[in-house]
């Protein structure tokens, strides 16, 4: 009678880990999800908020166009003056390389 209720309580932890394992596995990788999920949504609206910044320069009309797009968005002047020159050393250094 001892030894059934020892093989019992084993089988019970054993059990009791095998599924603590299994839940824990599968909120880990529901958690990376999440989180690969989030930072797209991030890039996403980034991408939303300032188009210029996704697109890549490979000609002096790809320039102008995102200079365009920068003047016709809401930023201040200050903000547009700051992404132009970030975009022109963006397009320098691709044309460098």
């Amino acid at each position: 009678m001892k030894i059934s209720k020892r093989i019992w309580f084993y089988s019970i932890i054993f059990t009791i880990i095998i599924i603590g394992s299994i839940c824990w596995y599968q909120y880990q990788n529901t958690k990376q999800i999440i989180d690969e999920i989030q930072i797209q949504n991030e890039e996403w609206a980034i991408q939303k908020k300032y188009p210029w910044r996704a697109r890549k320069l490979d000609s002096a009309s790809d320039l102008q166009m995102c200079k365009t797009l920068i003047y016709n968005s809401d930023l201040t002047d200050e903000e547009k003056k700051q992404e132009e020159a970030e975009l022109i050393r963006k397009y320098q250094s691709q044309q460098n390389n």
